[in-house]
């Protein structure tokens, strides 16, 4: 019960042009403001500190600083992170700086992270709830900024 299911998935990203937009559309449109990408070792075992997901945090630290969020557990509305495993939603939230390293798990139990909190994460169930794609890379975090 501690690692997401194996299913089936697909994701779709649609890009346009304002001159292939109707009116209406543009006035509803998205804009990615921020876009980072680290790595880190896959192997818990070869990191230097196996809790940690560094890689996350310099990307996040990346696109945090491209899109001018200072503080971003204020700043993000909703998240989606990578929790294939129940340890993973901990280490990201706390990557990504929305707790404190070595609070997370606490403030998870103790619903800051829920759907009608400040910062609610993963509601579509996540990879715990919905299943992970074999064969297909999980986008590690994907964040919301009205």
């Amino acid at each position: 019960m501690d690692c997401s299911p194996l299913s089936d998935g697909a994701a779709a990203l649609v890009l346009t042009s304002d001159t292939g937009a109707s009116r209406e559309t543009r006035s509803q449109r998205i804009r990615i403001i921020a876009s980072a990408c680290a790595s880190d070792w896959a192997r818990l075992g070869d990191r230097p500190e196996f809790w940690r997901y560094a890689g996350k945090s310099r990307a996040a630290a990346i696109a945090y600083e491209q899109a001018g969020i200072t503080s971003p557990e204020i700043e993000i509305d909703v998240a989606e992170v990578y929790d294939a495993f129940t340890a993973s939603e901990i280490q990201s939230l706390e990557a990504l700086q929305f707790a404190a390293d070595g609070q997370a798990g606490a403030r998870i139990g103790d619903g800051d992270f829920g759907p009608d909190s400040r910062l609610p994460v993963n509601l579509s169930g996540g990879l715990l709830g919905q299943g992970g794609s074999p064969g297909l890379f999980n986008a590690d975090c994907c964040i919301t900024l009205r």
